[in-house]
C-alpha cells in the first residue's frame, strides 16, 4: 500500500504509460476526495518552474522507490511478453487446471494475459511430465508471494501436457458439456412452442450461443493426443451400439411374446436374460 501524498514529498511522476518517470514534489493535496488531485512542482531541469494540478494516479510511487518500481514492472513486462491467448484456448487451460490440479495451478486475474500462476512447481511438474527446473528457469518466469508466474508459451505447453497425460478425466467433462447442450437444446425447444415463438429462430439463436462454448471444447479434444481421443471416442462408440443392439433385442423379444408359444416365450426369457447380464456387467 502506498504512504499517504503529502506536501513536501518527492513522488515518481508518469503523464501516462509507457512514458518515464520524472521527480515531482508535492506542493499541496486536493480536498475532493471523489477526484483527488495533488499540485506539482517539476524537479528535473528540462521543466524548470513548472506548476500542475494533476491526478493523484499519476504518482506512482515516492521518488526513493522508483527503483524497485522499474524493476516490478520489468518483470511484468517479461512475464506478459507472449501477448494475449486466443480466448477459446485460454478457456480451455482453465478448464485443465480446474478439472486436474485446481490446488496447484490457475490464470493470472482474469486470465487475459495468459500468466500462469503456480503453487507448487514439483507438484506440477511431475503432473505434468515436465522439468521443475525448466518452469523456474524459463523465460519471464518470477516468484511473488510464494507463487511462481510464468509466461503463456509455456502456461499453454503446461496445460497441453496435462490434457495429454489425462485423457480420460478431461473427454468425460467435454462429453459431460456437450450432453448438457443437448438438455438445453431441448428445453429451448420446449420453451419456444409454449410461448409461441418460431421454432427455426429460437434454435438458431442457441445454436449461435453455444458455437463458441464449443470451441474450447474441441481445442481439449485436440490437447489429449490423437490415440487417447480414439480409444476415449471408441469406447463411447461401443456403449451406443450396445445401448441400440439392447433396444432392438429387447424390441424382438417383446414381439415373440406376443407369438404365445413356449418356445418364443423361452427364446424371449433368454434375450432379456442377456441384456441384464451385458448391462449389470
Amino acid at each position: 500500500m502506498l504512504p499517504q501524498q503529502r506536501a513536501g514529498q518527492r513522488w515518481a511522476y508518469r503523464e501516462a504509460a509507457g512514458r518515464p518517470l520524472a521527480e515531482v514534489e508535492v506542493l499541496a493535496t486536493g480536498v475532493d476526495p471523489q477526484k483527488p488531485r495533488v499540485k506539482i512542482a517539476f524537479q528535473e531541469d528540462a521543466h524548470e518552474g513548472r506548476v500542475e494540478w494533476v491526478p493523484a494516479g499519476r504518482l506512482k510511487v515516492p521518488w526513493s522507490d522508483r527503483e524497485r518500481f522499474l524493476e516490478e514492472e520489468r518483470r511484468w513486462d517479461d512475464v506478459q511478453a507472449d501477448g494475449r491467448p486466443i480466448y477459446e484456448e485460454r478457456e480451455a487451460a482453465w478448464t485443465v487446471f480446474f478439472t486436474i490440479c485446481p490446488d496447484l495451478m490457475d490464470l493470472y486475474y482474469n486470465g487475459a494475459m495468459g500468466i500462469g500462476v503456480i503453487t507448487d512447481v514439483d507438484r506440477l511438474a511431475a503432473i505434468a511430465g515436465i522439468g521443475a527446473d525448466e518452469i523456474r528457469a524459463s523465460e519471464g518466469s518470477f516468484v511473488e508471494g510464494g507463487r511462481t508466474h510464468i509466461r503463456w508459451f509455456l502456461t499453454r505447453d503446461i496445460t497441453r501436457r496435462l490434457a495429454h497425460r489425462h485423457p480420460t478425466v478431461v473427454l468425460d467433462l467435454v462429453q459431460r458439456d456437450n450432453r448438457g447442450d443437448e438438455a438445453k437444446y431441448l428445453k429451448w425447444a420446449e420453451d419456444a412452442e409454449a410461448y409461441w415463438q418460431p421454432l427455426e429462430e429460437t434454435v438458431q439463436i442457441y445454436r449461435d450461443r453455444v458455437a463458441d462454448l464449443k470451441k474450447d471444447r474441441e481445442i481439449l479434444k485436440l490437447w489429449t493426443g490423437e490415440s487417447e481421443n480414439y480409444e476415449h471416442q471408441a469406447r463411447a462408440q461401443l456403449e451406443a451400439d450396445f445401448l441400440h443392439l439392447a433396444e432392438l433385442a429387447q424390441q424382438a423379444a417383446i414381439s415373440l411374446r406376443y407369438q404365445r408359444t413356449k418356445k418364443a416365450g423361452r427364446l424371449a426369457d433368454d434375450i432379456e436374460r442377456a441384456i441384464r447380464r451385458e448391462r449389470s456387467g
